[in-house]
């Protein structure tokens, strides 16, 4: 009986070491607030299913913690940027939906892509971290436009990318007041 006990906890600690480094996401299953502005930042993960950024959106504002409203992430300065690279155990390659978009409307003069980005919360979108050569809208009639953010961890850079396919990832925060942003933004909109 006593050979079993330290076979049954060395097994243990093999099953919990192996999780560690298989899933390491799994360490930041509750929301991790930044100093910086006091919000929560969440990782969450599709279970393995493509989720179109519009999907990812409904989710995220669905979403609540502490009493705060969840919506995709808006990162307004390098601070945040980098708060949101280094302590979300985001992968090394891998690329999460974040709350900007494009608005085409009105239509772009200078067909510019560069233009017409917005933050879900009606934020003013002033601090950008563009992969080099980015955004280009690529994509054509069938695939559609890149008009949805996307933040992107290849080969340990965080930077942005304009897409317009579906990615397994998203961050959600949690903070400020959503609704009250949103609905001055609606009423500097109307008028």
């Amino acid at each position: 009986m006593r050979k079993k006990i330290p076979l049954l906890l060395a097994f243990s600690l093999v099953i919990v070491v192996s999780a560690v480094f298989l899933f390491p996401s799994f360490l930041f299953a509750a929301p991790v607030q930044w100093s910086g502005n006091g919000h929560y930042y969440e990782l969450i993960n599709g279970s393995g299913n493509e989720v179109p950024w519009e999907n990812a959106n409904t989710a995220a504002q669905g979403m609540s913690y502490n009493g705060s409203q969840g919506y995709l992430a808006t990162i307004t300065s390098a601070e945040e940027n980098s708060f949101i690279a280094n302590s979300l155990g985001l992968n090394f390659w891998s690329s999460y939906w974040i709350g900007g978009y494009q608005d085409w409307e009105p239509i772009k003069p200078d067909n510019s892509q560069a233009v017409g980005w917005k933050w879900v919360t009606g934020e003013t979108w002033s601090y950008t971290n563009w992969r080099s050569g980015e955004p280009n809208d690529y994509g054509d009639a069938e695939d559609g436009e890149e008009d949805f953010l996307e933040f992107n961890t290849n080969g340990g850079n965080s930077n942005w990318c304009d897409m317009w396919s579906a990615n397994r990832y998203y961050i959600v925060e949690y903070g400020g007041d959503f609704l009250i942003k949103v609905q001055q933004w609606f009423l500097n909109q109307c008028g």
